[in-house]
């Protein structure tokens, strides 16, 4: 059975016709349908964390919530003071480090606050930083003593830097200085 060669171009044009509604029908669908079924998508994925976001909203309105939210930000407080300090009392501070570098003998000792103290910390409202320098002369284990003194204190005083120089003369001790920061809450926010 032979097809003649109307019916071939016949087969053929409806053939084309057919291949080229197709390749419209998938374009159409890569143009319109593809993106919006992506934003429907994200839509979708929006409003899932807007319903979790009010259900938090709704249990943490109920009295029992509230007793465990209070709790926990006295906690979290709690913790907050094992790092900062009260604005009143860097003076304290000050003193009390001069008294654990005389408890461990070291000579020449001085302490001074920085030029740039309380500089902001960057997000943090409630905290600033105080940058203290501290210079003593003293052999390597009275350094390292107070060092570790000053790693153990409450509240938590970070050394940022450290250096120790060597004397020119042989029987003196080598001297070393401290660049240390302190967190304090920040005075103008610290009353709210």
């Amino acid at each position: 059975m032979k097809i003649s060669p109307i019916y071939k171009k016949y087969l053929s044009t409806w053939a084309l016709f057919w291949a080229a509604c197709f390749i419209l029908l998938v374009f159409s669908y890569l143009i319109f349908v593809g993106p919006q079924e992506q934003t429907k998508q994200q839509l979708t994925d929006q409003i899932e964390e807007k319903k979790q976001l009010l259900e938090v909203a709704e249990k943490s309105a109920e009295p029992a919530e509230l007793g465990k939210l209070e709790e926990s930000a006295k906690q979290i407080n709690q913790r907050l003071s094992d790092f900062v300090i009260e604005p009143h009392n860097t003076s304290d501070l000050i003193f009390d480090i001069s008294r654990l570098a005389h408890s461990k003998q070291v000579e020449s000792f001085s302490v001074r606050s920085r030029d740039r103290a309380n500089t902001e910390i960057p997000q943090i409202d409630l905290i600033e930083k105080n940058e203290v320098s501290i210079s003593f002369v003293g052999g390597f284990l009275k350094f390292a003593e107070l060092l570790n003194e000053l790693e153990r204190n409450n509240p938590i005083v970070f050394i940022d830097s450290f250096r120790i120089g060597h004397s020119i003369r042989r029987e003196s001790m080598p001297s070393a200085e401290m660049d240390l920061q302190v967190l304090v809450r920040n005075r103008g926010k610290s009353d709210s």
